[in-house]
């Protein structure tokens, strides 16, 4: 009876440590779950932060641009109401166009640049026909830019007379009809009057010959070729007369229009097909680049008076609007589109957030004097920011520790599944032929190098082989013996099997005999056992074990035998010894 209660005091200790250890196990996977859980969270929120801090800077990306672009041409001293129109005007332009506002805005930078004395609403007209020019003659902006600066400086005393505004427009429209009538470019153009300069502006030619009369050039060289071309005939044409002896001046000693001038000069010589009269004309002119000119246009004066007349009709831009409504695709609308009303939501939110940022730049500059003046409170607030990185790092090793726990437990439970099957003992046959052959080859390498005794090497290099051949034989029977085994392996047989062997070794325990078969019955517990106590692990497992009523195979029926009196210790020896 003393013994019993000494192994009931067993058990019960054994139950009660099991408890907290299962406790302490459950306890570390709460606080790993809800370390996971804070980073998820943690994740979350920064995600969502992050998110939120994205989504805004795309909302205000296109404002800030516009921002960046309108700040550049407010460095040209321009003022704050002709800024507000050009903003106001290169969203309209780019909502009906399909082109960028910012591009817009940037362009009036070269424009202001270029010409001076730009006031009121010059600027946004100069920058919009510009555009509406670039996007008609499929230019880009840049390049009608610079031909806009350049035929200012060239005419600059028309602009000033019908107003810059009237005159820019003009400019547009009767660019974008040269360019249609005569099948040139923007860029053509540009580079045109590049070359020629104010030449034939100092001679009073007027702007729509000047621009007929290049555009008709470009129909056989280019724009450059085309200026230089011009320039010569208009260098020569003073002392050409003399020579050729024709008026090509009025009786205010003006220039006459080129028409008038190419009607004179085939009047008197006919068609310039002659090498004769091209010799004569080129004598006349000094140049062969103004031979080429007249020519070239001489072939058709009837088509150029038109294009001249045509070109001059046009007073306003109606031709460069719509050439460039030609081109504008409805995609590009409802894309800038998109993109103005973005931009007219952030010039709105922009005094807010304007607002905010100097809050907190603020603030910023607030703490920057604090951590000056109050240096310990500085440190202070180091700390705890290092506390507070510091207890994440020890709860995130923590989080590592439990979970390497877990991972070394599953390799040792690997481990022992390893041991107790027939490949074990194939490894350890290999492992074992493995040094002993290493063995071998030591003791033959210094029985070589001291003794040389060739004799004995080959005779040790015999033994070697018939040692691999067995050692192999033997490997390949553990190997068939493993696929037998493997073929004919039972899962659930192999845990009876288990059982089984569980129940013999608790039968070697003296007085304890375990039938094998019948029905199972409950045990009694022991006197002295406190079973209202809670029970731990251990006892579950027994509890488990004693309520599962619906097992396939049953343990039976407890037989306890007290044979003879053995001390406490003895029996706990026993229960060790019995579990293997």
């Amino acid at each position: 009876m003393m013994q019993m209660q000494g192994l009931t005091f067993m058990v019960s200790l054994l139950d009660k440590t099991s408890g907290p250890a299962n406790k302490m196990a459950q306890t570390l996977d709460n606080v790993t779950t809800r370390i996971q859980s804070g980073y998820q969270k943690i994740g979350y929120g920064a995600a969502g932060v992050a998110g939120a801090g994205y989504a805004l800077d795309k909302l205000i990306e296109p404002t800030k641009q516009m921002q960046a672009a309108m700040g550049e041409v407010k460095s040209l001293d321009v003022t704050d109401d002709v800024l507000n129109r050009l903003t106001k005007t290169s969203l309209t332009f780019s909502r009906q166009y399909g082109e960028s506002a910012v591009d817009f805005v940037r362009s009036s930078y070269d424009i202001q640049s270029a010409i001076a004395g730009l006031s009121g609403n010059e600027l946004p007209a100069f920058t919009r026909a510009s555009a509406i020019l670039a996007k008609g003659t499929k230019a880009d902006t840049g390049t009608i830019t610079s031909y806009v600066g350049t035929m200012y400086g060239i005419f600059q005393k028309t602009a000033d007379t019908i107003g810059k505004a009237a005159w820019v427009e003009q400019l547009a429209g009767q660019t974008a009809a040269a360019v249609q009538m005569f099948k040139t470019t923007g860029q053509g153009m540009s580079e045109a009057f590049t070359t020629l300069g104010a030449s034939a502006t100092s001679f009073n030619v007027p702007m729509n010959e000047q621009i007929a009369i290049l555009g008709k050039l470009q129909a056989t060289m280019s724009g450059s070729e085309a200026g230089t071309k011009y320039r010569a005939f208009l260098d020569g044409v003073g002392k050409a007369q003399k020579e050729l002896g024709l008026q090509f001046t009025d009786s205010h000693g003006r220039m006459l229009p080129m028409v008038d001038i190419l009607t004179k000069i085939q009047g008197k010589f006919g068609a310039i097909d002659k090498v004769a009269t091209s010799d004569l004309i080129k004598k006349a002119f000094g140049t062969q680049e103004a031979v080429a000119l007249l020519k070239l246009l001489s072939q058709d004066i009837g088509g150029l008076n038109d294009g001249i007349t045509a070109i001059g009709q046009n007073k306003g831009m109606e031709k460069a609007i719509a050439m460039a409504k030609d081109l504008t695709q409805p995609w590009d609308i409802l894309s800038q589109g998109i993109n103005s009303l973005q931009i007219a939501i952030g010039v709105q939110l922009l005094p807010q957030i304007i607002a905010f940022y100097d809050w907190v730049n603020s603030g910023i500059e607030t703490m920057g004097r604090w951590t000056e003046q109050f240096p310990v409170l500085s440190q202070w607030v180091g700390f705890i920011t290092v506390g507070f990185l510091g207890l994440t790092a020890a709860v995130s090793t923590l989080a590592i520790v439990v979970g390497i726990s877990k991972l070394a437990f599953g390799g040792l439970t690997a481990i022992w599944a390893i041991m107790t099957s027939p490949i074990t003992g194939v490894v350890v046959a290999v492992i074992a032929v493995g040094v002993a052959l290493y063995r071998l080859s030591e003791y033959l390498r210094v029985v070589s190098a001291e003794w040389q005794v060739f004799e004995n090497i080959a005779a040790t290099w015999d033994a070697v082989t018939l040692a691999v051949t067995n050692a192999i034989d033997f490997i390949m029977t553990k190997f068939n013996a493993l696929k037998n085994w493997l073929s004919n392996f039972n899962l659930w047989d192999f845990l009876l099997k288990g059982v089984d062997f569980l129940i013999s070794k608790i039968n070697m325990i003296p007085g304890i005999n375990i039938d094998m078969g019948g029905a199972p019955k409950p045990i009694a517990a022991p006197s002295g056992m406190n079973t209202s106590a809670p029970k731990g692990g251990l006892m579950q497992k027994f509890s488990q074990m004693n309520d599962n009523k619906n097992q396939s195979r049953s343990i039976g029926t407890v037989n306890i035998y007290p044979q003879n009196q053995r001390s406490l210790s003895q029996l706990v020896d026993d229960i060790q010894m019995a579990g293997g």
